[in-house]
C-alpha cells in the first residue's frame, strides 16, 4: 500500500498501527514523506510485534529524527516477517 505524502503525522501512524496489529494479508507499507516523527514511528513498530505479513516498511523522509531512533527498534525483535525496513 502506497500512502507517501499524506503528511499523516504522528495521529495518523497510531491509527495505522491500530489496524496493522490485525491484519494479515498487508506485505508492504511505503509511509515516506507523510510527517511521522518518533511518536509515531514508535506506535508503528509497536504494533509489528502482532503482524506476522508485512514484509517491507519505507518510512522515508520523515521527521523521526537520527537522535530518536535508537529507541523505537526494540519492538521490532519480536517480528520476524520483516524483511525490508528503510527509514533513511
Amino acid at each position: 500500500m502506497n500512502l507517501e505524502g499524506n503528511k499523516i503525522g504522528d495521529a495518523g501512524a497510531r491509527l495505522i498501527s491500530e489496524s496493522l496489529k490485525s491484519n494479515s494479508t498487508l506485505t508492504s507499507l511505503n509511509l515516506e514523506r507523510n510527517q511521522i516523527g518518533f511518536a509515531g514511528a514508535q506506535s508503528i513498530f509497536e504494533s509489528l510485534k502482532d503482524n506476522s505479513s508485512l514484509k517491507v516498511l519505507y518510512l522515508m523522509r520523515n521527521k523521526i529524527g537520527s537522535g530518536d531512533i535508537k529507541s523505537p527498534f526494540g519492538p521490532l525483535k519480536a517480528n520476524s516477517s520483516l524483511t525490508t525496513l528503510d527509514i533513511t
